[in-house]
């Protein structure tokens, strides 16, 4: 039996837990910490300017749920009437008609749309199909470009996506998360195995250009022999594209506080850091052998070249970025800007006919380099000929101790014009990332 002495200490169950939470995925530079009220009138300021050259993205948040999963750090409510469901489709056409009073959007169409959520099937087909006329009459998009919509497996019915389809959406996106029935109920999903093959039926019968398919690594009880045998299934439907993301546990997330609360919880405790990231390797490995093609560090695809998904190659490349909906994410000719996270702060100043601003942030030039280069890392390939032309900088040279400690430790491979992320690597970008912030950005709390 071993025993706890001076030299060796068991774990408690409140440090196990610490080791296994937070925050693992970068989403955006400098740090949302940074993203202040003040600076919000720097995002007004940059709706001013045309930017006629830059492709232009639409991001749309629903956050209404069935049931908010334990593992979601998004804002979403559940139980919500469709008569307050319908006053917030209402709302997304007021803010986005204020937006088209912009210069900025004067004359332009979205190259590039995004609903996400929440649950955006959650509503009901004739509020989908009248949420895609208002607000393609408020701001249209271009014939032909990317439209991804987000669909759970228990709310994807036959009717709505043909009203989907209909409305130009080419891309849907299905959060499976597992194939185990038991992992899927301890992580608060609403749907089972079977929902997942019913809708994954139904996408395919309507025809859409590309079906995308998650899976979660990490889930509390789930194992390596669970998580890649949901990795074969997945593959043996053959979609068009299978995403794996890492578990994260952040402060806001009702499997934190579960994790959290009682002492003699019996919620089993989600695998370590390192368990997670040799369980996504593989992962890829599989996907590899299974003939799929990585386009970033969590996305793999059966044809690069077919399914590209601009939405994320845009956005990592500098495109302004319009986002519209409660805590919504907007970037503006060098501006980060987040609406009000709370529904009510949202709907309040969207009614009084002014754009839902929470906080923003302006970047500096250097900051819209870094900024650019650790995104575009996330796709696992870089070239030193668009930071000469766009930007005037040498990547090698600004980033040299950076990308020397990680050549040494076999994450990256360079030649004379490109650094490209090694397998190691780009399974461990989000962890290489924050070396290459500015010092200010280091350390801090990330959200």
């Amino acid at each position: 039996m071993i025993q706890e002495t001076a030299d060796f200490h068991v774990p408690t169950r409140d440090e196990k837990i610490s080791a296994r939470t937070g925050n693992y995925f970068v989403a955006a530079y400098p740090p949302f910490s940074k993203w202040v009220e003040d600076q919000n009138s720097r995002y007004t300021d940059a709706l001013q300017t045309p930017a006629l050259t830059t492709p232009l993205i639409l991001y749309m948040h629903l956050p209404f749920c069935e049931k908010r999963c334990d593992f979601c750090y998004y804002l979403s409510y559940a139980g919500k009437s469709r008569n307050e469901v319908n006053r917030y489709l209402v709302a997304l056409e007021q803010e986005l008609r204020e937006y088209a009073k912009t210069p900025l959007l004067e004359n332009r169409a979205f190259d590039c749309v995004y609903v996400g959520g929440g649950t955006p099937t959650m509503m009901e087909w004739p509020q989908l199909e009248s949420m895609f006329a208002l607000l393609k009459n408020a701001v249209p998009w271009k014939e032909g470009s990317e439209v991804t919509f987000e669909c759970a497996p228990k709310s994807t019915t036959d009717q709505k996506l043909a009203v989907m389809k209909a409305a130009g959406v080419t891309r849907v996106s299905m959060g499976v998360q597992s194939m185990h029935d038991d992992i899927l109920q301890a992580s608060g999903r609403v749907h089972k195995k079977a929902d997942v093959l019913q809708a994954y039926s139904r996408l395919q019968n309507t025809g859409f250009d590309c079906v995308n398919l998650d899976l979660i690594v990490g889930l509390p009880g789930q194992t390596d022999d669970t998580f890649h045998d949901s990795l074969e299934q997945l593959i043996d439907l053959n979609p068009d594209s299978i995403t794996l993301y890492q578990l994260e546990i952040p402060a806001n997330t009702p499997l934190f506080h579960k994790l959290n609360g009682s002492r003699g919880s019996t919620l089993p405790l989600p695998p370590t850091w390192h368990e997670r990231h040799k369980r996504l390797m593989d992962g890829y490995t599989q996907l590899d052998s299974a003939g799929y093609s990585r386009i970033s560090a969590y996305t793999a695809v059966r044809e690069p070249e077919k399914h590209p998904f601009l939405y994320q190659t845009l956005q990592y490349s500098g495109c302004n970025m319009v986002g519209i909906g409660a805590s919504s994410f907007s970037y503006i000719n060098g501006v980060h800007q987040q609406n009000h996270a709370s529904l009510a702060g949202y709907l309040e100043s969207v009614d009084h006919h002014k754009l839902p601003l929470s906080r923003s942030y302006s970047l500096s030039s250097d900051e819209q380099v870094i900024r650019e280069f650790i995104l575009q890392l996330k796709l696992g390939h870089i070239k030193q000929d668009y930071f000469l032309s766009k930007f005037d900088v040498d990547i090698f040279t600004r980033f040299s101790s950076q990308l020397e400690i990680l050549d040494n430790d076999g994450w990256i491979e360079m030649d004379d014009d490109s650094i490209s992320l090694t397998h190691e690597g780009l399974a461990r970008v989000d962890e290489a990332l924050p070396r290459f912030y500015l010092n200010d950005h280091k350390s801090i709390r990330y959200s």
